[in-house]
């Protein structure tokens, strides 16, 4: 059988939209430092002189809905020397809905009821006694002054005061700190659990 060849036109017609897409190196050079200089103005404005205008920025960049903008404004919040800007980030991510990614340190109790709490709440315990849940946030409800649980309209999952955050795990509030590292720290009661057990939670994730 004789071998077929597609005509020497057709394959050069076909490959023409392929390469016209593929960047010089110039061409992308040029893209990075656009892209490079984008993130620096942005970074300029967090880091404005003016308070106002800096936690404006944040805040502003926070619900732009761009994953990189939120990320960086959080990031900037987080670690901010300032409590009030701090303040301002966790409450900044609380309003974007996020998932609340808790692992718990099960390594402080004996008691069979930790492992329990996971079972009820489609989480996990590996073998070092580390459980994990995640618990999406579904906005603010200002009746309770807290923001909920998605699946219970009724649920506070944390809320923010002057004193700082706290989170409610088996109807009971515990208050968190925001460490240096990103992660919301504290210890939760759990229910027939005798023993706190500490947590942690990241907000720069």
């Amino acid at each position: 059988m004789k071998a077929s060849f597609l005509p020497v036109c057709f394959i050069l017609a076909f490959l023409q939209p392929v390469l016209a897409q593929t960047l010089s190196i110039d061409e992308l050079k040029a893209q990075i430092d656009q892209k490079v200089s984008s993130q620096d103005e942005f970074r300029e404005l967090l880091n404005d002189p003016d308070p106002a205008r800096s936690i404006a920025a944040m805040e502003l960049m926070m619900a732009s809905g761009d994953p990189t903008l939120e990320r960086m404004a959080r990031e900037f919040g987080v670690f901010s020397s300032d409590p009030v800007v701090r303040r301002l980030a966790i409450e900044a991510w609380l309003k974007s809905n996020p998932v609340l990614n808790i692992t718990y340190d099960g390594s402080v109790t004996e008691s069979a009821y930790f492992k329990n709490f996971f079972q009820n709440t489609n989480g996990s315990v590996n073998e070092d006694k580390q459980g994990f849940t995640s618990f999406p946030v579904n906005g603010y409800d200002e009746a309770q002054d807290c923001y909920l649980f998605v699946g219970n309209k009724n649920d506070c999952a944390m809320r923010i005061t002057d004193v700082g955050p706290s989170i409610a795990i088996s109807k009971f509030w515990a208050p968190l700190q925001l460490g240096d590292d990103g992660y919301l720290r504290g210890q939760v009661n759990i229910y027939r659990v005798d023993e706190p057990i500490p947590i942690a939670i990241p907000v720069t994730d």
